[in-house]
């Protein structure tokens, strides 16, 4: 009897899909939060928001090169890059992890 309900549950598991792909809109930038299909809100930890699409300054890019004085390898770091965020209103794509915990904003769609 156990090994057939294992069986079922197993079965199952392996008809639902991993993710699914839904979409919604920013209705507040800080904090971030999106209504999904006009249905619920979520935000918070809930999102996973790509660094991409994060208010923020970060380091476009770094090169590791050896110093030709000391021979010690030497980081130089190049002009930062500025992304404004989200914004309200701002259609978003977004993957939604299987059992609905987490939900991973791909990117804004036109």
């Amino acid at each position: 009897m156990i090994h057939t309900i294992k069986r079922i549950a197993q079965s199952a598991a392996e008809t639902t899909p991993p993710c699914t792909f839904i979409f919604g809109t920013v209705v507040s930038s800080d904090p971030v939060s999106v209504q999904i299909d006009n249905r619920f809100f979520v935000g918070g930890e809930a999102l996973i928001i790509m660094r991409s699409l994060k208010k923020g300054e970060y380091d476009s890019h770094r090169h590791k090169h050896k110093c030709a004085y000391t021979g010690e390898e030497v980081f130089t770091e190049e002009d930062d890059e500025t992304y404004y965020g989200l914004k309200a209103g701002d259609k978003l794509a977004l993957m939604r992890e299987h059992g609905g915990q987490r939900f991973l904003v791909l990117g804004v769609v036109e």
